[in-house]
């Protein structure tokens, strides 16, 4: 989950805050001044498999990176699927993580995924 974070903070130099956003964003505890958030209304579950959709940003910056995970809660896995960044609540760009390039952190492994992986698998 660090790559990840560090790869949703890398992209949000192009990026941006304020989308038109659901109300119930859950934040959760990151390392470093990152801010970051489940939107709790988003979370689909499909068998063992959760989409869901965050945000994460630095307190004050203008950029804010959205993106479209999947929780694996039976394997213990967490990967985005899609990116969106904004700048001063702008749509600036979009990425998605190149097929080659996975960006899945586990549980196991990685603090931030594990604290993620609990919130949206929750029963």
């Amino acid at each position: 989950m660090r790559k990840t974070l560090a790869a949703l903070l890398a992209l949000t130099a192009l990026a941006g805050p304020a989308l038109a956003a659901p109300e119930n964003w859950q934040t959760f505890q990151t390392k470093g001044d990152v801010e970051a958030a489940i939107d709790t209304d988003s979370v689909k579950a499909d068998g063992a498999l959760r989409h869901f959709r965050t945000r994460m940003g630095k307190a004050g910056d203008p950029r804010v990176a959205y993106a479209e995970m999947e929780a694996d809660c039976a394997a213990g896995t967490l990967e985005p699927l899609r990116f969106e960044m904004f700048v001063s609540g702008k749509q600036v760009g979009t990425k998605d993580p190149l097929p080659d390039h996975k960006m899945r952190a586990t549980a196991k492994d990685d603090e931030e995924a594990a604290t993620v992986i609990g919130i949206v698998c929750k029963a």
